[in-house]
């Protein structure tokens, strides 16, 4: 078993596919967690999957417009956005006695145009900042991310080595299995 809150991870440096025994993350106690501590795929991949099944971005492809990847995008595509895992936050609740852990991601979005990159960033972040009790099926498991809160809006932090616009969407999300 691992503890989280002794573990720091840089920005897009989680583990890939979790932890040595397969799961994600595993704290020593998960009776004491308001949400499932134990999610057997990556906060970043549960949300990708969210945003393709609800329209706002698309499967990974390298033919269409505005893929969404995990952990890697491609040099490539260009109008295209990665969902990252970054460090989370495990957040003492003393109404219920309790630790909530808050999953840290970061959505980056490369655009060749400025104008195109801010609409589809500014689409992200209307749509992330209503989910309360989104359910999605992910590889025949259901998660429900319960709530989202942000870093930072959308983030213009300047352009790639082809002159293509970046920008970043940071928050936490709270997130846990249900089957």
């Amino acid at each position: 078993m691992y503890e989280l809150n002794t573990i720091a991870f840089p920005v897009g440096h989680f583990p890939s596919g979790g932890f040595p025994d397969g799961h994600w993350p595993k704290p020593y106690d998960p009776s004491s967690y308001t949400c499932d501590p134990y999610l057997e795929k990556p906060p970043s991949y549960i949300l990708s999957k969210l945003l393709i099944a609800n329209d706002n971005l698309e499967a990974a492809n390298v033919d269409i417009d505005w893929p969404v990847y995990v952990s890697d995008l491609p040099d490539l595509i260009q109008n295209s956005a990665c969902v990252y895992d970054t460090t989370p936050v495990i957040e003492p609740d003393i109404t219920v006695a309790m630790k909530t852990i808050r999953y840290g991601i970061q959505v980056a979005l490369r655009s060749i145009d400025y104008a195109e990159g801010t609409l589809k960033g500014e689409e992200l972040v209307n749509y992330l900042s209503v989910i309360r009790d989104n359910d999605v099926f992910v590889d025949d498991k259901l998660y429900r991310i319960h709530k989202i809160n942000f870093f930072s809006g959308l983030a213009s932090i300047g352009k790639d080595k082809l002159r293509r616009n970046l920008f970043t969407i940071n928050l936490l999300m709270l997130v846990s299995s249900l089957i």
